[in-house]
């Protein structure tokens, strides 16, 4: 099947073959669609949801030792669910069941919680020390620890204050925004049974922020955790299409021409060989959680180089999770729960209050 026959692959207008499909009998779903993009030879972007890793940006660690990067070729999704399904289930001598039980049962392993956060060093650093310090000094409810990766805008290392000299602070180029930090930061420190990622400007609002992550994540058939879904989203994908008909935002194109948002979006899903799935739902990725089976078996976080493709970023992660069978979902009863965000403090705020009366 040639790309352009996916779910919008490199397609001038990748609705057009949702709209085909939905029109004609026995339609396939835009999931189907998307199922088996073909390998191409893109950009070389970190963490870019590409079918075989490439080298990481050159990262500076406190042991002063680069990450290793094994770039040998790697199996498929389903032969690296398969196997590990298989071993497992043969050590513990039960009947196979499919990946998705096996995903959806597993809770976090014992050890730390990897806490990756990103910071973009053209901004201030007082942000991340209060977090820092925040994260600290509040219970957490579970062992963790903590990893700085820093998006260099500005040639010059992150010098934390002493009493934080202990954590591993990670240079790379600015190149992914935050989810490139994300993903660096996991692969470069990938013994963790699961990580929390966290910007530098995100706000801790209460204590057991980890027990509660790593509760919501351990039930059945969870894939990834996070503060705010996106309601706005959450409808076809030709419905989303029609509402925004003719919206254009800043360096939103397809083959470098101007596009309007979900064509762009769809393209770079396509392009990456990310099911869309039928739906635009998705977490937001102001604070994100998952378990670390969850990241190897998804091939870890992709990244975008430009804002359209930041946004079409964090939409493709989401796909990614729901693509292996698991859901997404709030961490808490309300959003901002146990983490906010300058870009949401207004509703933030709004929902701590309406929880306090």
């Amino acid at each position: 099947m040639q790309p352009e026959e996916l779910c919008g692959a490199l397609h001038p207008n990748p609705l057009s073959r949702i709209h085909e499909r939905e029109r004609g009998p026995g339609s396939e779903s835009a999931e189907g669609m998307g199922s088996r993009i073909s390998t191409m030879k893109g950009r070389d972007a970190a963490g870019s949801g590409a079918p075989r890793p490439t080298a990481m940006d050159t990262a500076e660690t406190g042991s002063g030792k680069d990450p290793m990067v094994n770039t040998a070729p790697t199996q498929s999704l389903w032969e690296r669910c398969t196997d590990r399904l298989v071993r497992g289930r043969r050590r513990m001598g039960r009947r196979l069941a499919g990946p998705h039980a096996w995903f959806g049962r597993a809770a976090a392993e014992h050890g730390p919680v990897g806490v990756v956060i990103s910071y973009y060093n053209a901004r201030p650093v007082m942000n991340l020390i209060a977090l820092v310090d925040a994260l600290r000094g509040t219970p957490a409810g579970g062992s963790y620890r903590i990893l700085v990766v820093v998006n260099q805008q500005e040639d010059r290392s992150l010098v934390l204050p002493e009493r934080h000299r202990d954590i591993l602070v990670l240079h790379r180029r600015n190149r992914g925004f935050n989810i490139g930090a994300w993903e660096h930061g996991w692969r470069a420190c990938p013994e963790h049974p699961a990580y929390l990622f966290l910007q530098d400007e995100c706000q801790l609002v209460r204590a057991g922020w980890l027990a509660g992550f790593l509760e919501k994540a351990a039930r059945a058939r969870v894939g990834l955790v996070g503060e705010r879904l996106s309601p706005p989203w959450d409808a076809p994908w030709t419905e989303l299409a029609r509402r925004f008909q003719g919206h254009r935002l800043a360096e939103h194109e397809i083959q470098g021409r101007p596009a309007d948002r979900v064509p762009c979006y769809l393209h770079f899903l396509a392009r990456h060989g990310i099911l869309c799935g039928t739906r635009g739902d998705h977490l937001q990725t102001l604070t994100l959680f998952a378990r670390r089976d969850v990241l190897q078996a998804m091939d870890g976080l992709p990244a975008g180089e430009n804002y359209g493709e930041a946004i079409a970023a964090e939409i493709g992660i989401s796909k990614k999770v729901q693509s292996l069978g698991l859901t997404i979902g709030e961490v808490g009863p309300e959003p901002f729960w146990y983490f906010r965000h300058p870009q949401w403090v207004e509703r933030a705020e709004q929902h701590i209050r309406s929880n306090a009366a």
